[in-house]
């Protein structure tokens, strides 16, 4: 299918693209074709069902995709900066690569997403679920997770440099060899996570609580830290703490 001929069947109302081949494609709001057809703010918008498609490679900058239906689609390598995402269903989709530097992902679903390498930074996140999604080495520096679901996720030598959370509870993630400096993390619960080798230097950690997580050669210089709980913890020098204690009051 041509870019013209999904813009002519998308305006005269048809919604599912399930499958499509759109490999390359140039859907960005400023491109020539999005103007001739006079596709407004909502173009994507209004559960299009785009599951499984191919948007490999794909220029989608400034896109309006909020609450488009993207189960298992293929965006490797696409170009979605500053693309609204608010709701949008990425279950399973791989975005390896992907471009989507001041994304918004509001409510997002995120589950099984592929986002490996990905470029995030600037990107809200706000409510969004997480759950088994892959952000091994992607830049989310300066992102936003305040509210969001974090379960499973792979965030393994991420950047996260002056990312902010909060609150939120956390299980069963990787952050090991992440860079979190100058974090603004605050009413966090870290349940069962993997912190081997993570940075926090200078970050800020208010009213926390770490369970059966790892810190062996975390990186804590100069942070700040106000009513943190630590409960079967290993601690960056690999002591151990088992019963509840509290630090730096």
């Amino acid at each position: 299918m041509t870019a013209e001929e999904l813009i002519e069947r998308y305006t005269a109302g048809e919604r599912d693209f399930s499958r499509v081949d759109l490999s390359g494609i140039n859907l960005s709001r400023d491109s020539a074709l999005i103007r001739q057809y006079e596709v407004g703010e909502s173009a994507w918008s209004g559960r299009a069902n785009l599951s499984g498609i191919n948007l490999c490679g794909a220029n989608l900058e400034l896109a309006n995709l909020e609450g488009a239906i993207l189960n298992g689609a293929n965006l490797i390598s696409a170009n979605l900066t500053g693309a609204r995402l608010d709701v949008v269903r990425l279950n399973g989709a791989d975005l390896t690569g992907a471009n989507i530097r001041n994304g918004k992902f509001c409510s997002a679903s995120l589950h099984q997403t592929n986002m490996s390498g990905a470029i995030l930074e600037d990107a809200v996140l706000t409510d969004a679920e997480l759950i088994g999604t892959l952000l091994k080495g992607a830049k989310l520096r300066w992102a936003g997770l305040e509210t969001a679901s974090l379960i499973e996720v792979d965030f393994r030598g991420a950047d996260l440099r002056e990312v902010s959370i909060g609150p939120a509870t956390v299980e069963r993630c990787n952050f090991s060899k992440a860079n979190w400096n100058r974090g603004d993390i605050w009413h966090c619960h870290f349940f069962d996570c993997n912190m081997t080798n993570i940075s926090f230097s200078k970050a800020r950690l208010i009213e926390m609580r770490f369970v059966r997580c790892n810190l062996t050669g975390a990186k804590l210089r100069g942070i700040e830290m106000g009513d943190a709980t630590f409960e079967e913890v290993i601690l960056p020098d690999g002591s151990r703490i088992n019963k509840a204690t509290d630090f730096f009051r």
